[in-house]
């Protein structure tokens, strides 16, 4: 490598390899230096560098690495897991956010369960398998049951798919196992959580020694780095209700037998998953520590106590106890001043001051910084609507509510679909579902998995927007039902609306004029008459009746 004409070597060699090696840090900043100097020694004012890359007097405590994500999940991993496991236990924030990312992208009916098996007719009609599916639906309703469920058959699949949530948020990531030709139900299948920490980070192998695949994370790969095996121990490292710490054997289990879910990897050649609260544990153990001095300062503000000074006397003062360090004091009761004092004592006030001012203004900025960390709302975190406009609520929940949808999709695809798909071939098989194995393929890619969605900020301005786009040709029934509250699709709605016109008929109902946003009978006449003379030209707003005759023309014209 050369700067300016130098030559800059290690061992007397050029440095030629491609793979950079930690002992090849010093040698890059000697290069570095070399470039910032002229031949004669001279200091250069502007390096060939990017200023992020400059260390000076403002960044000594900024540090840079060159080390591989998984090297960095590995030193950090345990420790952060831990601390993060913590404030969720103690936290009132730790545990807001944990359970906002549960409520949200899970709810109370995670991941609905909706089969579209069926044919297309020539027409393009969708003719649906009625029977199948609902065989389907319902066996996987009752599957879900704690019984059915986990192979401990005391956790339900909500409880399931809550746990995995806070699982990923939390410590990175957990893993699934699947107990096939399991003889406790009727499905012959049952899935088994295994928490992170019995996938041991430490235990690993090199690629070409001999002795096998490499393993890392206790990860058994190919040479591809696709998992071959997870090296799980038998029980979990912390548990204090074993008999010893050691032995904590380990169990090679093939991958085709796990169902890994990480956390989301931002990097390539990443392995495992990181916990989400990284970047806001510290921010929120200073919020901890702040609250508790916060509180002890309030405490002596409150608290006004004093001490006995002697006045030219050499009595010693005898006090109505002594403390465990042998000091003489005097017990006061709040409310009653000193009785009598101690001849040739006077008494000196303490008073704490409080500053209560900062206390506010340090904790919401704190939390604004938590929150846009989590990935939530601050209100969702702070749980604060103080001075908030409704349209700065609406805006910082659409955010939000796209990292819950991202969550979503990512559960969906790497426990979900994995989970139905392995419990559907052995419902098949055990005879509890009566259908044909050979279309076991075909069933599978016909699930549909209906996440939580939310309430309209504004129900009538939104539906307004969602008819009006439909009417446009900018959206569909379809997507705006799906992406509703309600869930669903367009089908099921349609056959909802028959048979409610059908009850409305056989008991002579008619709710035809029920929309609210319908004008009654003669409002138009009486709004127009109420309206006053315009002088500024015959400008006229045209109306239309679409839609049950209630949106108006949004485009006024002229006559």
């Amino acid at each position: 490598m050369k700067a300016f004409g130098i030559q800059i070597t290690r061992t007397g060699k050029e440095l030629k390899q491609h793979t950079v090696k930690p002992a090849d840090a010093a040698l890059l900043r000697q290069a570095a230096e070399h470039s910032r100097r002229l031949p004669n020694g001279t200091r250069l004012r502007h390096s060939r560098m990017y200023d992020a890359a400059t260390t000076t007097n403002l960044s000594q405590d900024f540090p840079f690495s060159i080390t591989s994500s998984n090297a960095e999940i590995q030193t950090s991993i345990s420790a952060s897991r831990s601390r993060a496991r913590r404030l969720v236990r103690d936290n009132p924030y730790g545990y807001a956010i944990e359970q906002a990312w549960c409520t949200n992208v899970a709810g109370d009916e995670p991941f609905r369960l909706e089969m579209k098996v069926g044919t297309y007719d020539t027409a393009g009609k969708f003719n649906e398998d009625v029977d199948t599916n609902r065989t389907i639906e319902q066996a996987w309703k009752e599957a879900g049951k704690p019984e059915n469920c986990c192979a401990n058959r005391s956790v339900s699949r909500m409880e399931m798919y809550h746990m995995a949530i806070a699982s990923v948020v939390r410590d990175g990531g957990i893993l699934f196992r699947h107990r096939r030709l399991y003889n406790a139900n009727k499905f012959l299948y049952a899935i088994e959580p295994i928490e992170y920490d019995r996938l041991d980070h430490f235990y690993n192998r090199p690629e070409n020694t001999g002795q096998g695949n490499e393993i890392q994370f206790s990860i058994e790969m190919d040479v591809y780095h696709a998992p071959v095996a997870y090296w799980i121990l038998t029980r979990h490292p912390g548990d204090i209700f074993a008999y010893s710490n050691q032995p904590k054997y380990r169990e090679r289990v093939a991958a085709e037998d796990v169902i890994p879910v990480w956390n989301m990897r931002k990097r390539a050649g990443q392995y495992v998953g990181m916990s989400s609260f990284a970047p806001i544990i510290q921010r929120l153990h200073r919020l901890d520590q702040y609250d508790i001095m916060e509180v002890t300062a309030a405490v002596l503000g409150a608290s006004k106590v004093g001490f006995f000074t002697k006045q030219n006397t050499t009595d010693e003062y005898t006090g109505s106890k002594q403390s465990e360090d042998g000091i003489k004091v005097d017990d006061i009761t709040p409310g009653i001043g000193f009785e009598e004092l101690p001849e040739g004592y006077d008494v000196k006030p303490f008073d704490s001051t409080h500053p209560s001012d900062a206390y506010g203004p340090f904790t919401q900025q704190n939390l604004r910084a938590v929150a846009q960390g989590a990935g939530l709302a601050n209100s969702t975190v702070s749980g604060d609507y103080a001075g908030m406009s409704f349209s700065t609520g609406r805006l910082e929940k659409l955010p939000e509510r796209d990292n819950f949808k991202t969550m979503q999709e990512h559960l969906k695809k790497c426990l979900v679909h994995p989970h139905f798909n392995e419990w559907l071939k052995y419902a098949i098989l055990s005879g509890s579902v009566q259908l044909p194995i050979s279309r076991l393929e075909e069933f599978q890619n016909c699930a549909v998995f209906h996440a939580k969605r939310w309430p309209y900020i504004n129900p009538l301005q939104d539906r307004q927007a969602d008819i009006i786009g439909i009417e446009a040709g900018l959206d569909s029934r379809s997507n705006v039902i799906a992406e509703s509250e309600r869930g669903g699709d367009v089908e099921q709605v349609d056959a909802e609306q028959s048979s409610d016109k059908a009850m409305d008929e056989l008991h002579d109902l008619d709710f035809s004029n029920a929309d609210p946003t319908t004008p009654a009978p003669g409002a138009e006449d009486l709004a127009q008459a109420n309206t006053p003379a315009k002088t500024g030209g015959k400008q006229t707003l045209k109306k239309r009746s679409a839609l049950n005759g209630w949106r108006h023309q949004r485009a006024g014209s002229y006559d």
